[in-house]
């Protein structure tokens, strides 16, 4: 193992032969002179060597994906897709007969007799305070559906509303006018105005008359 030591002029770090321990050397920085240390002294001012840096650590790879859940086997028979006798099977079932392995739902049984089971028949809608329900019978049964208005509807039946009531109010205007100019005009003749001015009536007319004419 080499000696290691600080050149004290310039502070180089030289490393010699252990061989050459106490001998002179010269720096072949600064071309200065000095004495190589023992291994057992220490050199002044030698730094220890630095730690090597630690070595990379890769990241720890992701986590596998959870495996895929396993496909619901049958609950009649679980080998059902590691059977070999697909043939059989597919010719019971065109025979109508049940597949070899397969269970098959029980079947109801008939009531005894050969006779068709009865069927009871649904209670009838009762009136609630003289009300008549919807199902009479000898009728259909369906209820009539309800009279429904759109926004828009609504809008043009009262635009048409309000031009009907315009229109009733003209005619009663026109027909009024009709029938109230003939009222007015029968009134004026019948009540006429007072006499005009300057005219003179009754026995001081006759009077003043005299000399042209007679007052008859």
């Amino acid at each position: 193992m080499p000696i290691r030591f600080r050149c004290p002029y310039c502070n180089q770090l030289m490393g010699i032969a252990r061989r050459k321990a106490g001998t002179v050397v010269r720096c072949p920085k600064c071309n200065g002179q000095l004495v190589v240390p023992d291994l057992q002294e220490e050199a002044p001012g030698e730094a220890p060597p630095e730690p090597p840096p630690p070595p990379l650590v890769p990241p720890p790879p992701p986590p596998p994906p959870p495996p895929p859940a396993a496909a619901p086997q049958l609950a009649g028979d679980p080998l059902v897709f590691e059977r070999n006798d697909f043939e059989d099977i597919f010719v019971s079932l065109k025979k109508g007969s049940p597949a070899p392995g397969s269970s098959s739902p029980p079947k109801a049984s008939a009531p005894p007799g050969g006779a068709p089971p009865a069927v009871q028949e649904a209670p009838q809608p009762q009136s609630w305070k003289g009300v008549p329900t919807g199902h009479k019978e000898g009728g259909s049964g369906a209820a009539k559906p309800a009279l429904t208005l759109s926004a828009r509807m609504v809008t043009v039946l009262s635009i048409v509303l309000i031009v009907v009531v315009a229109l009733a109010f003209a005619v009663g205007v026109l027909v009024g006018r009709h029938y109230l100019r003939p009222t007015a005009r029968e009134g004026r003749q019948n009540n006429p105005g007072p006499p005009m001015a300057g005219l003179v009536t009754g026995p001081e007319s006759c009077l003043t008359l005299a000399s042209s004419r007679g007052c008859g």
